[in-house]
């Protein structure tokens, strides 16, 4: 800047003096009135919500960590308990959104999932973020309601259960077109047989359901059937005669594969298959290759595709001859000492969406004079999670955490789950950065895999259910895990107080964490330098159960404090509902548990003298003893006032559809 310059803005700000001086003077006031603003904003309101937060409908403004929380789970509570009617056309149903186990607790499920912990977080960090200005003016922004949604996990598969139970016989099954092909000495009678449009419940509901549940209000849901057409014309399909003609005279065509271990496999497709399978479709064609269609376009063409019961059966017997689990590395010490080590495999799997498309490609340019009938499959090598080369320094030296509990009064069944869903992690190595889901490696949850079911309540219905007995390793996981100082990424205190999840510290409830597929979920990362090892001890007699982790210290110690309950609250009234899937007169009950909040914090000293701390809140609903009692038929309750009929379930449906018809 010359000296010139420098002259005009001095003459300019001695001419302004005044003015200048008064709007530096405001500029001034206003900040000193902001932070002062917020200062005292900010203590009035240190360690609780700043006011006019929201989540969802809930207002936790000017409320504690503590408070909140239990405010708005009382929320949760009461939303879930109510349920949700649903109807569809003239008929209407109640869906249930809690599941009760009846022996033992670990199948108690919500149907719909909030993480309140998290929400509360969130809602604590409202105007208290890394911008100082932005936090200066807090206490302007919001004097308007701020509100954060709850974000749900929905257990859709369950939910749409429990709707195709109550409506499934209103949906009209959609039939794909197809041929009938007879064969004629040496020739083939192809005809087309037209597709069966249909109707089915339409998935809306979800993201309908979804919205609802983000804002802590859920509204009763209206259905809609979805049309299904297919617009195959009989024209199109015929054009495909001469094509078909050859691809049978071509038969039989053989797939073939050699094994890892040199062993030759062959699977033959006749020409009574192809009859079988063959049908018509429409394909769309881009760039990227071609794919099937329902509708016509422009873009479409028709072809051929394979399809049906007995095809899929064929699919099946391919996968069950090729098919290898891949395998990881295993590593297992007792007392110290190295009881078994396997080395990693990959595994091998049948590409049929490959292979199918070979021969697709095959029958579109079939020679039946000098056919191409014999196709190698195509195959996809699967990597294990641990392979052995990425494991020669296990680092593995020393026991670095162990977690406890017990499962006293756990009946039959869930100890047997408890053992195989213990012998399934047994040996688990976790590399380095790796982050563990507890629910990937206990899959698959199915009797041939060696778990056994137990019984729940949904509604008025009994059902059976397999799973019982995660929630004793997720938590048993838990403590190991904290007891090693590693990451907790996912955990989920159980819904109920159940005295064999209690913590051995001091007998209070808090150190839990709840194991559904597909959640909650309990999840960890290995954050030490190394591999670290998971073997676990089942002692069934004595209904006791450790899972310790090895690894390479590294001067940190990990350990939570004893859990506190901050408050109990009192269950209600037994209820009794009547059910038909009992015997007349006979009770099958769940007990009663308090609910109750509790709190503990989970502690790391690191080598350098650093400490990471993180608190978990657990809160547990209130349950009444629940009991069904069987009777031969369920009664009828009926509004004050009004005269209630029973009213059959048969032909609903078929009227449903035919007052949309008329409708249309």
């Amino acid at each position: 800047m010359n000296t010139e310059v420098l002259k005009r803005l001095f003459v300019y700000i001695n001419a302004h003096k005044k003015p200048i001086i008064i709007t530096i003077g405001i500029i001034l006031f206003i900040n000193l009135l902001l932070c002062g603003s917020y200062f005292a904003f900010a203590k009035a309101y240190k360690g609780r919500v700043y006011p006019n937060v929201y989540i969802g409908v809930v207002n936790v403004g000017g409320l504690t960590e503590i408070d909140a929380a239990e405010i708005l789970n009382q929320h949760i509570d009461s939303m879930l308990d109510n349920g949700i009617e649903v109807s569809l056309g003239d008929r209407t149903t109640h869906l249930d959104l809690r599941k009760t186990a009846v022996d033992g607790t670990d199948l108690s499920h919500d149907l719909i999932y909030f993480d309140s912990n998290d929400l509360i977080k969130t809602a604590m960090g409202v105007g208290r973020g890394d911008s100082t200005w932005r936090n200066l003016i807090t206490p302007l922004y919001l004097i308007k309601p701020y509100s954060l949604d709850a974000l749900p996990e929905i257990d859709y598969e369950y939910i749409k259960s429990q709707i195709k139970e109550s409506f499934g016989d209103i949906e009209i099954e959609a039939i794909p077109a197809d041929y009938k092909i007879t064969k004629q000495s040496d020739d083939f009678s192809i005809e087309f047989i037209e597709g069966v449009d249909g109707k089915e419940i339409s998935i809306a509901y979800e993201g309908i359901l979804f919205d609802d549940a983000a804002d802590l209000e859920l509204n009763d849901l209206k259905l809609e059937l979805r049309e299904i057409r297919y617009e195959m014309t009989n024209e199109d399909a015929l054009k495909l005669t001469d094509q078909i003609k050859s691809i049978l005279l071509a038969a039989p065509f053989n797939l073939t594969y050699k094994s890892e271990t040199m062993h030759d496999y062959s699977w033959e497709i006749t020409q009574e298959d192809l009859i079988d399978w063959l049908f018509p479709i429409y394909y769309y064609l881009d760039d990227s290759g071609k794919y099937p269609s329902l509708v016509y376009s422009e873009n479409t063409f028709a072809g051929l595709g394979l399809g049906g019961d007995k095809y899929d059966e064929f699919i099946i017997g391919i996968e069950s001859d090729v098919n290898i689990d891949p395998i990881d590395a295993r590593f297992v010490m007792e007392n110290g000492i190295v009881t078994e080590f396997r080395g990693s495999q990959n595994g091998i799997e049948f590409d049929d969406n490959a292979t199918i498309g070979d021969l697709l490609d095959i029958f579109d340019n079939v020679d039946h004079e000098n056919p191409q009938t014999t196709i190698e499959i195509t195959v996809k090598s699967t990597p294990p999670d641990i392979a052995t080369e990425d494991v020669n320094d296990f680092g593995i030296k020393e026991i670095i955490g162990v977690g406890t509990s017990t499962f006293y009064n756990s009946p039959s069944n869930r100890m047997t789950n408890i053992a195989h869903g213990s012998a399934k992690l047994n040996g688990l190595l976790v590399a380095p950065g790796e982050t563990i889901s507890l629910i990937e490696h206990l899959r698959p949850f199915t009797l041939e895999d060696g778990y056994l079911p137990e019984m729940v309540i949904l509604g008025d219905e009994i059902k059976p259910e397999i799973g019982g007995g995660l929630c004793q390793i997720g938590t048993t996981a838990f403590r190991a895990v904290m007891n090693s100082g590693m990451q907790v990424d996912e955990r989920r205190n159980h819904s109920l107080v159940v005295s064999y999840y209690n913590d051995p510290s001091n007998g209070n409830p808090g150190t839990d964490a709840t194991l559904y597929d597909p959640y909650p979920d309990l999840k960890f990362t290995n954050t030490y330098d190394n591999y670290v090892l998971l073997t676990t001890m089942v002692d069934v007699p004595s209904r006791y159960m450790e899972f310790t982790f090895w690894g390479t210290e590294d001067g940190r110690h990990g350990y939570y404090t004893p859990p506190v309950v901050l408050s109990w609250v009192p269950y209600g009234e037994d209820e009794y509902k009547e059910t038909l899937d009992l015997e007349p007169g006979v009770e099958k009950c769940q007990s009663a548990h308090p609910g109750a909040t509790t709190q503990f914090t989970y502690l790391i000293d690191y080598a350098d003298g650093t400490q990471f701390s993180q608190v978990f809140t657990s809160v547990y609903r209130a349950l009444q003893k629940i009991c069904l009692v069987g009777v031969e038929e369920l009664t009828v309750e009926c509004p004050e006032g009004e005269v209630c009929e029973e009213v059959a379930d048969e032909g609903i449906g078929e009227d449903i559809v035919e007052e949309e018809a008329q409708t249309e």
